[in-house]
């Protein structure tokens, strides 16, 4: 049994507490099999090598909760939200769904668990698909799961729409007409399309200008509070999970290092790597300042 490595900084607040629980990860782990040339490889030969992407990572989401998730690129925030999504699938570990575990569930089983877990990818250039309208994307849940005929889904992609700030006629329009903040609403729409519980955020907004950053980060805060969503929210950039979580998880070299709410991580960090992505954001003295 491996041990946690976590240090968790401070006990989840009281209104967090209160809430239900919609997802739990205990002890995730994801390795890949990678081919390496050896000293035997001129002879025809080749060796495996065993790349541990996410090892041992727990943490749990409560109803209406932002969890942050924040790395450094290739510390393993993607492959765990892949795993959770089930995207992946992992080594070892839970992840404890809905009264399900999705890391054992079967294809006809992860089929209706879907409709509750929903993602939004970190490119919209190239998560929606450019030979489609923007109606037909957002509408494609509604079509795969069977709800609805073609009318009402009209009527939902609409509201659908309206509800991520963008216009009725949008939906004629191809995702190639817009620009990369409006992609990112039209992707945010098709996740909602069957008002899932929680919605995996993977970078949603590290491609996006600061000020389209502001008004994704806006829109989600807004959708949240509306629908009663939870958020697994993945970002390199601690000042943005700063800014949208109840609480953020630090991670590098694939394990949580440290976890807490977001005040007592942003300010009274435990762990080294924290410091460091603190620095990074307010700058080595700030950190100090914080610190005291």
């Amino acid at each position: 049994m491996i041990e946690d490595p976590t240090h968790q900084v401070g006990e989840p607040t009281d209104d967090i507490k209160k809430r239900s629980e919609v997802l739990c990860v205990k002890g995730l782990s994801k390795h890949f099999e990678s081919p390496r040339t050896s000293k035997r490889f001129a002879r025809g030969a080749r060796e495996r090598s065993l790349i541990k992407a996410v090892t041992n990572v727990s943490f749990s989401l409560s109803s209406g909760e932002t969890l942050g998730l924040v790395g450094e690129s290739g510390s393993g925030k993607s492959t765990t939200a892949f795993c959770v999504a089930r995207l992946l699938k992992p080594t070892s570990g839970s992840i404890r769904f809905l009264g399900s575990d999705l890391a054992s569930c079967t294809r006809s089983e992860l089929r209706g668990l879907r409709r509750e877990l929903q993602i939004v990818f970190q490119d919209p250039y190239s998560s929606l698909d450019p030979r489609m309208r923007v109606g037909e994307v957002i509408a494609e849940p509604l079509v795969v799961h069977g709800v609805g005929d073609r009318r009402s889904r009209r009527a939902q992609v609409e509201h659908l729409l309206d509800l991520v700030g963008m216009p009725a006629n949008s939906g004629r329009r191809f995702p190639r007409e817009f620009s990369g903040g409006q992609r990112q609403r039209i992707a945010i729409a098709r996740a909602l399309a069957l008002r899932p519980r929680v919605i995996i955020c993977d970078e949603p907004t590290s491609s996006l200008d600061v000020s389209v950053q502001s008004q994704i980060i806006n829109l989600l805060r807004d959708l949240q509070e509306e629908f009663d969503l939870s958020y697994l929210f993945i970002s390199h950039d601690l000042s943005v999970v700063y800014a949208m979580a109840d609480r953020i998880a630090v991670m590098t070299q694939g394990s949580i290092v440290e976890m807490g709410t977001a005040e007592q991580v942003f300010l009274r960090p435990v762990h080294d790597y924290t410091r460091t992505l603190l620095s990074a954001v307010l700058g080595t003295k700030d950190v100090r300042e914080h610190e005291d």
